[in-house]
């Protein structure tokens, strides 16, 4: 079974996400809109089925 946070490490990590979010925002409107990678290029990054 997976071990739980305490609440001092969740309090931590969430803060850390909504840092994470926004820096991100700030960010935004030097984003792309679209990939920039060609059509297929992430289908072809992917490991074969095995």
């Amino acid at each position: 079974m997976a071990e739980h946070m305490d609440p001092e490490e969740f309090r931590r990590a969430g803060h850390a996400v909504v840092d994470w979010i926004a820096d991100y925002w700030t960010t935004l409107g030097q984003r792309p809109v679209t990939s920039q990678d060609p059509p297929g290029a992430v289908a072809a990054a992917l490991p074969a089925a095995g």
